[in-house]
Parts: structure tokens; C-alpha cells; sequence
């Protein structure tokens, strides 16, 4: 299995949640991108394990996708870009509007790039039917904090 997402930091020992200016920051995200809760990789690594996967891996790649954003809102901010944006309509523009909140989450170490791999159990079909709902999920919330 690999996965590759947008996560929030690790929470540190001691931490609970993550500080109100963060959930804030990913709030706004999420309303403009519809996304559901996030959660961070080391919750992805947790749920990989119980579900009983073996040789679970992790990889951030927050660093080398960082320029991604800056690139995407120079080419918006151009005449070619901008057009587009008009023409792709209102979900279009609200998603282009969010985006320097997304830059300023890996700026401040909010929001990572994970990659996440691991090897499927034996029953491997069935669980992997579960965990994306088409079958009976035993115990993953995928967007549990923690």
C-alpha cells in the first residue's frame, strides 16, 4: 500500500490536539477544498498497524513539494491563469484563494507531504475493501488526531 497525502504535523509528547491557530488554519482549508478532518502520519502509521500491516514506512516530502504552491500562484496570477480561473468558476476560484493558506501551513510546519508505504496482510482484498468503505471497517478512523 502507498500513501500519499497531505497530513498535519506529529503531535509533540505531551500534546493533545494541535494549538487552535492550526485547526483554525486547516478549518479554513477544508471549507474550501471539502476535505475531510486531517490527520497526521504517525495516525496513518497507527492505523496501518492495527489493521495488521508489516514494514510500515514513512517519508516526509514536505520539503520538496514546497516550491509546488509558490509556482501554482504565480501561474493563477498570470493573464493565461486568471482566465482560467473565471472560466472554471466560483469552486475553482475559491480553491485558488485558499491556496496561500496551504503555503502558509508547510511554512509553518502545519501541513506536511507524507508518503507512507506498508505490506498488505494475507487478507489483504478484504481489508483494503474495508478501509476504503466497501466493506465492514474494524476500528480505522482515518481521521483521528493524535
Amino acid at each position: 500500500v502507498i500513501i500519499v497525502t497531505w497530513c498535519h504535523r506529529d503531535l509533540e509528547p505531551g500534546e493533545t490536539e494541535l494549538t487552535r491557530k492550526e485547526q483554525r488554519l486547516l478549518g479554513l482549508i477544508n471549507r474550501a477544498y471539502y476535505l475531510p478532518a486531517w490527520c497526521s502520519t504517525r495516525d496513518y502509521e497507527k492505523l496501518l498497524a492495527r489493521s495488521g500491516f508489516t514494514e510500515i514506512r514513512r517519508a516526509d516530502w514536505t520539503r520538496e513539494i514546497a516550491p509546488f504552491w509558490g509556482a501554482v500562484i504565480g501561474t493563477a496570477l498570470t493573464p493565461k491563469g486568471f482566465v482560467g480561473l473565471l472560466r472554471a468558476g466560483a469552486t475553482t476560484i475559491r480553491g485558488a484563494l485558499v491556496m496561500p493558506l496551504m503555503q502558509r501551513g508547510y511554512n509553518r510546519g502545519t501541513i506536511k507531504f507524507a508518503l507512507v508505504t506498508a505490506r498488505m496482510p494475507r487478507r489483504g482484498p478484504a481489508l483494503a475493501a474495508a478501509m476504503v468503505g466497501r466493506g465492514p471497517a474494524r476500528g480505522s478512523e482515518p481521521g483521528a488526531q493524535g
